[in-house]
């Protein structure tokens, strides 16, 4: 017998033998083992190389594995090995719940460029790789569309634009992205004003928040800061599940943790909890009724089915502490909600782009003045204009519905009746409120009234005495 792993072809020119026929029809024999144990081999490193938990299916024709960076950023993969592999490259189909399709499209392309390049030698280690690279090597996976849309709101070129012009503003309004450390710079100007800002977005978004960072602008502190801080509060709302609309539109004061803990505990808002709500307002409903009259029998029917109930309550509650117990879970709450995309809504629509051309509803000027040197002489630390200013030269208050209004406007819309208005810019129809003015109507009036009083004393002291 001729050993089938020994064999090599006859040198040139040497006589044939019978013997090389059958060596030659061994040959195939001992090439599919060698690759059969290639293959093996190939696998037992995948194995070895991933974790245990991605492995779905690992056979000598499919491979199928699920990498999973984060919640969101999850790819199932299916390697296809055909009998010809390596000779014949590898095919790897994506698929996933949470990512979009080009993005996967775009995946696969680069799973094939990397078959191709290593044809001949066995490449189903290369291509696994090249999916995890992707995924541990670019944060903007999981908001690849959020980004896309965000380049596309800050560098879309204003219809009617000349070419001049069209150059000039993608001169001034551009993003840069690092894909490794997650970061998105941004820059946006409306007119003369322009803001420069930092988003971060952390590996695990959105179940982790996004970092923002205001680096440059030409806007005063107060207004940088006033854009940062919002910017973090969005970030926050919509990590605790609330849309993209209602973190755009809240703009109200922070809640007082203290305020909130001299209340007493938050209401119990399970389906078990309701039902006690439910049955307490039924019962003082029912005692409402017979208020005032003296039953003394109806209300110890009252008092006695009151007993009845809390007795069946109680029995219902220790079941249902039972079954929790029995392996039962808790109500689902609102899971985060990506928040990049609104992040650079608000900086640059509601903020850069906005603020420059906003009027106030008052006296109807713009609430900024035309530069930004201007603006810088306006503001101090006290909101308040210097003295001797011109019309231009007015400080501005942000309500806590969004909209700026010029303090002495605002002051005097607070200061005067009627009390208690809404805002008035179109479409808002919010109260009217800020935390150093008062939101007591009744405060106000009193104020308003004492004002007045003394006004009218001191008309009529100058009148006795003869003073204009």
């Amino acid at each position: 017998a001729v050993s089938t792993t020994s064999w090599r072809p006859p040198a040139a020119g040497a006589p044939f033998r019978s013997s090389d026929l059958c060596a030659g029809a061994a040959r195939p024999t001992g090439m599919a083992a060698e690759a059969k144990a290639s293959r093996q081999a190939e696998l037992d490193a995948l194995r070895a190389e991933v974790p245990a938990e991605w492995l779905e299916s690992v056979v000598p024709h499919l491979v199928r594995l699920t990498i999973a960076r984060s919640r969101v950023k999850r790819v199932t993969a299916v390697v296809h090995l055909t009998e010809r592999y390596p000779e014949d490259t590898a095919t790897a189909q994506l698929s996933s719940p949470t990512l979009p399709e080009p993005l996967l499209r775009k995946l696969e392309a680069a799973c094939e460029r990397e078959a191709a390049a290593h044809a001949g030698k066995p490449h189903l280690l290369p291509v696994v790789r090249v999916i995890r690279r992707a995924l541990e090597g670019n944060r903007f996976v999981a908001c690849a569309e959020e980004v896309a849309k965000a380049k596309a709101l800050v560098c879309t070129v204003p219809k009617g634009l000349s070419e001049v012009e069209a150059a000039r503003f993608r001169e001034r309004n551009w993003v840069r992205l690092q894909e490794k450390a997650g970061s998105l710079t941004l820059r946006a100007q409306e007119g003369s004003y322009w803001l420069e800002a930092t988003v971060s977005v952390p590996d695990q978004y959105p179940d982790e928040a996004p970092a923002v960072a205001v680096t440059g602008t030409n806007f005063d502190d107060r207004l940088r800061a006033v854009c940062a801080n919002n910017a973090a509060e969005i970030a926050r709302r919509m990590q605790e599940g609330f849309p993209s609309h209602a973190a755009l539109a809240h703009q109200g004061p922070p809640p007082d943790k203290a305020k909130a803990a001299s209340n007493g505990p938050a209401p119990d808002l399970s389906a078990r909890g309701l039902k006690q709500l439910q049955h307490d307002r039924e019962f003082l409903h029912s005692m409402a009724q017979v208020r005032g009259y003296d039953d003394r029998k109806v209300r110890r029917h009252i008092e006695h089915a009151e007993l009845k109930t809390m007795r069946a309550t109680g029995e219902a509650a220790s079941a249902g502490l039972e079954v929790e117990a029995g392996g039962a879970t808790a109500e689902p709450g609102r899971a985060p909600l990506p928040s990049l995309l609104t992040i650079v809504t608000y900086i640059v629509e509601n903020t850069v782009r906005l603020l420059p051309r906003q009027r106030c509803p008052i006296c109807g000027d713009t609430v900024l003045p035309a530069t930004p040197e201007e603006q810088g002489a306006v503001l101090s630390e006290q909101g308040r204009a210097p003295s001797g200013a011109g019309k231009a030269a007015r400080s501005i208050e942000r309500l806590y519905c969004g909209h700026w209004y010029h303090t002495a406007c605002l002051e005097k819309l607070l200061s005067e009746p009627p009390f208690g208005g809404d805002c008035g810019f179109p479409g808002c129809g919010r109260r009217i409120y800020h935390p150093r003015l008062s939101e007591q109507t009744a405060k106000l009036e009193k104020r308003w009234a004492q004002e007045q009083a003394k006004r009218r004393e001191i008309d009529e002291l100058a009148g006795l005495m003869g003073m204009e």
